[in-house]
């Protein structure tokens, strides 16, 4: 189904999606310092600007998609997710210049190489079947 792994609970997007309702109240305040923390030293080695396209891999409910948009607003992003419902909550937040796209983190099917200037992820990598997959889908989706 749309090159997206569903084989187990993990990566289960039914799971996610009934869990989205809950999720930024449950698992977005505990990783909140976090991802502000990762969006703050990112904007200071590359600053975030309305030329440079950011992918938020594994948005969940959109904490980085937030943090980013805080910090510039002119700043287009890509938020994807396994999860319809996590795509729901980020679509609520009617954030300027994000659009929202269901992908599986693993592989980014769909997404073009070389596309986005800042490619960023926060309490994801370790919910998937290979860390490193997901890491080298990431990496072939920034920019040189």
């Amino acid at each position: 189904m749309d090159g997206i792994n569903t084989s187990d609970s993990v990566t289960d997007h039914t799971r996610w999606t009934k869990a989205s309702g809950l999720y930024q109240d449950r698992i977005g305040k505990c990783t909140f310092l976090g991802t502000e923390r990762l969006v703050d030293k990112v904007d200071e080695l590359l600053p975030f600007d309305a030329n440079g396209y950011v992918l938020d891999n594994g948005c969940g409910s959109g904490s980085i998609t937030v943090r980013v948009t805080d910090k510039c607003p002119q700043t287009p992003i890509l938020a994807t997710d396994l999860s319809t419902g996590m795509l729901a909550q980020v679509d609520k937040l009617g954030l300027p210049n994000v659009t929202t796209k269901r992908a599986d983190a693993v592989t980014l099917a769909g997404v073009d190489d070389e596309t986005f200037m800042h490619v960023l992820s926060s309490f994801m990598i370790q919910f998937t079947p290979s860390a490193q997959s997901t890491v080298q889908a990431m990496y072939r989706v920034l920019k040189p």
